[in-house]
């Protein structure tokens, strides 16, 4: 450790003695490491050790220091996102290791700590090691916001790499996913982003007769909501060149949902595809 990280460590002990509230002293703590976190993580290169090593001891010292549960999460999940940033891949899984551990009954944040542990073998090209990690979310948290994630964060990555073989059974094996995982909650909202997932997967591979055919069947099925109609007037329109079906679509929004958030842009593509727009 560097004298001027020494320094800055004792000072911190200082202000926390001099009769400042501990709490307060570690919120303003967070604070500044957040805000030399974020120039780091902007930049591609690793950071000057001095900066780098400050700001692991401000979260360092959060984390030893504060009773507040949900402060300790926060300064380990951003310790973890620093070490990951600046290639230190085994302090980052270390950390992460420890908030699954300590978080076993909290489904969500042990997702989370997972997928962050399999992004860092991924950034550090170690896929497989990454994809068993994905895999165990995928069975074991279904319902969690990563375990819907993951299926297709998976198929994007292939999708990266030009492998359009590999791309296209992973994204088949997503839409199955959620398939699954409507069928099993159904009329619920984990449904609805299920469903909102597969549309999802259609996009990404520009197969937009593909995106079509799934939404119209979807709106029969359920009478789908605003959103998901607007996706689909959008690929009428600007991808598939059938200004009909788009304004018919548009329309279809006004009747079914008069109160819409995005009701000024539906009215402005209306006007657009009057006139003779796309």
């Amino acid at each position: 450790m560097s004298k001027k990280t020494i320094r800055f460590l004792a000072l911190i002990t200082v202000l926390m003695l001099s009769g400042c509230g501990q709490q307060y002293m570690l919120e303003r703590m967070i604070w500044q490491a957040d805000k030399m976190a974020e120039n780091i993580l902007a930049s591609s290169d690793t950071a000057a050790p001095y900066v780098y090593n400050k700001t692991v001891a401000l979260y360092e010292t959060v984390i030893a220091k504060t009773q507040d549960p949900q402060l300790l999460l926060n300064a380990q999940f951003k310790l973890g996102k620093l070490h990951t940033a600046q290639k230190s891949f085994d302090k980052a899984r270390d950390i992460y290791d420890k908030i699954f551990i300590s978080h076993q009954g909290r489904q969500e944040v042990s997702a989370l700590a997972l997928f962050s542990k399999g992004q860092t073998f991924e950034l550090e090209g170690k896929w497989p090691e990454a994809l068993a990690i994905f895999d165990e979310i995928i069975k074991k948290y279904r319902n969690t916001a990563q375990g819907l994630n993951v299926p297709l964060y998976i198929a994007r990555y292939y999708g990266g790499k030009d492998d359009p073989v590999a791309a296209r059974a992973a994204y088949a094996r997503a839409v199955s996913y959620y398939e699954g995982i409507a069928q099993e909650y159904p009329n619920t909202k984990i449904a609805l982003l299920a469903y909102n997932l597969i549309v999802r997967t259609y996009v990404e591979q520009n197969d937009w007769q593909g995106a079509v055919r799934y939404i119209e069947g979807l709106d029969a099925k359920y009478s789908i909501g605003p959103e998901t109609l607007f996706v689909l007037g959008g690929i009428y329109s600007k991808r598939l060149d059938n200004p009909g079906a788009a304004l018919a679509t548009y329309k279809k929004i006004l009747e079914r949902f008069p109160d819409f958030a995005n009701k000024a842009q539906v009215e402005k593509e209306i006007e657009q595809l009057s006139n003779g727009g796309g």
